[in-house]
């Protein structure tokens, strides 16, 4: 995959003109979807384009299937990156919560290891992991099973 944004792989952009117009095109839909809608983007785009003599023979020629495919093509790309962030989101919770357990357990085991009194165990699961004394009770039966602790 090589980037072809501006200011990206400039010698080749230079040697390759139909691929530097269409960086330039694809910029400035980018550019004027923060304006108002993609549809608008699009055509703002096809049109300064065609002004300016970038695609021109072609936007003139094509333009109708340039938008429907230029619509298509940048929804399904803000689909994606919609899709990567959720999973990324997704991902960071389950580590989050994954961490937590792992941490909760190794506080056990150091309450076991140095024979603490259960109420320290707990106090210590509750302060670590900002729970309420319920939700650190229920985080001792719950991990404590796991070490064969008894609470």
């Amino acid at each position: 995959m090589i980037n072809i944004n501006p200011s990206c792989n400039e010698k080749l952009l230079e040697s390759c003109r139909p691929l530097k117009e269409y960086m330039i095109y694809v910029d400035k839909v980018r550019r004027y979807e923060g304006e108002g809608s993609l549809e608008a983007a699009v055509e703002r785009a096809i049109e300064e384009c065609i002004e300016e003599g970038v695609m021109e023979d072609f936007l003139r020629k094509n333009r109708a299937e340039v938008r429907s495919v230029s619509i298509f093509e940048y929804d399904e790309e803000r689909h994606i990156q919609m899709e990567r962030e959720e999973a990324r989101a997704d991902g960071l919770e389950e580590g989050i919560k994954e961490g937590i357990e792992k941490g909760i357990c190794a506080l056990i085991e150091f309450g076991e290891t140095f024979d603490l009194p259960t109420e320290e165990i707990l106090k210590g699961i509750q302060e670590k992991f900002s729970l309420t004394p319920e939700e650190a009770q229920d985080a001792l039966k719950k991990y404590g099973k796991c070490m064969n602790y008894q609470a």
